[in-house]
């Protein structure tokens, strides 16, 4: 009994594993602005707050972030405007604004072409008119939209595959998930993700224009068919490029699309409302922010099963990124009401939070920019 009392009173006392050292940009679109978020073995602390509001009569706000492949810039763009949106240029090293770029009306998920010279941004229209919306391709050097593709109803989550061959989108709208060739411009298939009529559409199909401009899932916005839609809003390749993992969000499950077909191939039930997802980079595990259960699924990858739905310090959590080696994931809250935002850090390893700390309200889109630095 004495030793199992001293072994108790040392596990008691025993510190707390001492943090990584990061940097991670996190953008508060409630008051727009973007936090500089500093983790290291003394805690995490906000190092500055920048400053992203064009019009201080409007309603505008900071939503999404993305780091350049060559580190050197980061970008966010802002995700309101009359009548459109803008992506803005930083430099890493001191946090100063280089450039701006116009895109079209709400600007959501952005990505980076492998080389870095092309960001791929989709426009969301949450307050435009319900009809098909667009994805904007800025060239990075010059800061300078060059193509505005039209697409579908609602675009939000967006990626590259790794090799930067194909572009896919989800569109929340009309349940739908949309490859374009980035060579091109030309949007090549649809897949159809509303549950019970799966189907993949090409341009040799004679319902292919149907599909890419009229909302070819059938959906009604307001009808009874939005409690039997998917509502996909994020998409992410597995880190090989041959599995697609698409958020449904009014489904409660995560999609696992075949890349070669576009056809689904698993199912991974999840808590309510998945919104944003991660893999790691040896692609065995999934995270996904559950808007719905103020919580982070953690699902493995390997055998199809949810391990851990891990509670979050804060309301609504958002977005969601993981460390280079696998280890930490970082998710951003949006808090509700009078709530702050928030950032935690969670130990995909031992499946704890491991650290919090509250940013502005309307904590979104999160990235990491420095890792064991």
């Amino acid at each position: 009994m004495l030793a199992l009392a001293l072994l108790l009173q040392v596990q008691a006392s025993a510190p707390a594993p001492a943090l990584p050292t990061m940097t991670v940009y996190v953008a508060s679109e409630a008051v727009d602005n973007v936090s500089k978020v500093e983790f290291g073995p003394a805690g995490p602390r906000v190092v500055k707050v920048i400053p992203v509001n064009p019009r201080l009569s409007e309603n505008d706000g900071p939503h999404n972030l993305n780091v350049s492949p060559d580190r050197k810039y980061w970008y966010v763009d802002v995700a309101h405007g009359t009548p459109n949106g803008t992506l803005w240029q930083f430099d890493l090293a001191t946090d100063t604004l280089v450039a701006k770029a116009t895109l079209s009306r709400f600007p959501a998920t952005m990505h980076f072409s492998p080389d870095g010279d092309f960001v791929w941004v989709a426009n969301f229209n949450l307050y435009g008119d319900m009809v098909p919306s667009s994805v904007s391709v800025v060239y990075a050097p010059a800061m300078s939209e060059v193509a505005r593709i039209a697409t579908c109803l609602m675009p939000h989550g967006l990626r590259l595959l790794p090799d930067g061959s194909r572009v896919y989108m989800t569109c929340m709208m009309d349940d739908k998930v949309v490859e374009i060739d980035p060579q091109s411009y030309q949007v090549l298939r649809v897949s159809v993700v509303k549950p019970g009529s799966e189907r993949v559409v090409t341009t040799a199909d004679p319902m292919f224009d149907r599909a890419e401009h009229r909302g070819m899932a059938g959906m009604s916005h307001d009808g009874p068919d939005q409690a039997q839609s998917c509502a996909p809003t994020w998409i992410q390749p597995s880190p090989d490029g041959r599995r697609l993992f698409v958020a449904c969000n009014r489904h409660s499950e995560v999609l696992e699309l075949d890349q070669a077909t576009l056809r689904v191939t698993r199912r991974f039930a999840t808590g309510r409302a998945p919104y944003n997802l991660a893999v790691t980079p040896d692609g065995k595990i999934l995270v996904a922010t559950l808007k719905g259960m103020n919580a982070l699924s953690v699902i493995d990858l390997m055998t199809g099963r949810e391990l851990a739905q891990l509670p979050t310090s804060h309301t609504v959590p958002s977005g969601v990124q993981v460390t280079p080696d696998g280890r930490y994931a970082v998710v951003s809250q949006e808090g509700k009401g009078g709530e702050a935002g928030a950032l935690d850090l969670f130990d995909l390893t031992t499946r704890q939070r491991v650290a919090s700390i509250e940013v502005g309200a309307g904590a979104g889109g999160v990235q990491i920019s420095a890792y064991g630095q």
